[in-house]
């Protein structure tokens, strides 16, 4: 208990509860809680969430036929006219999400590739500046 006032206006101080409950069930309006009560209740609110590798793969985007190499979940890889490129699963993933980096093949510098498109079957990227580059591909699911 410590010594203070839950209500406004004057008066004398009174004791006052300091309650420990990590789910707050009292719900009172004249008592205190401890910082380690509030963490656990907030902390209990919040979904827990594991991001879970599902495919990846590396290619070649210089080469008319890119091969993945390096990687797991991955039928294959189809470039198109327009230098963007389909990266197609093996197994199906729910709810995927993606990030990709590419370098140019050359200089190893970055170069501008984007995810066009993610769905349970596939991931599109497209190459804004159409230069032949490599590509690294990571495709995760988040399970909440």
């Amino acid at each position: 208990k410590v010594l203070g006032r839950t209500t406004a206006g004057n008066g004398n101080p009174e004791l006052v509860d300091i309650l420990n409950e990590n789910d707050m069930v009292s719900d009172r309006s004249d008592a205190l809680v401890t910082q380690s009560s509030v963490k656990a209740y907030v902390e209990s609110l919040i979904p827990s969430s594991e991001i879970q590798l599902k495919a990846k793969c590396s290619f070649d985007g210089t080469v008319s036929s890119p091969i993945a190499s390096g990687g797991f979940n991955i039928a294959g890889i189809t470039k198109t006219a327009s230098g963007d490129y389909t990266v197609t699963f093996t197994n199906t993933i729910t709810n995927p999400v993606a990030n990709v980096t590419a370098l140019n093949a050359s200089t190893t510098n970055p170069i501008d590739a984007s995810i066009y498109s993610i769905s349970s079957t596939s991931l599109r990227i497209i190459s804004g500046t159409n230069a032949s580059g490599l590509f690294d591909a990571q495709i995760h699911l988040t399970v909440f």
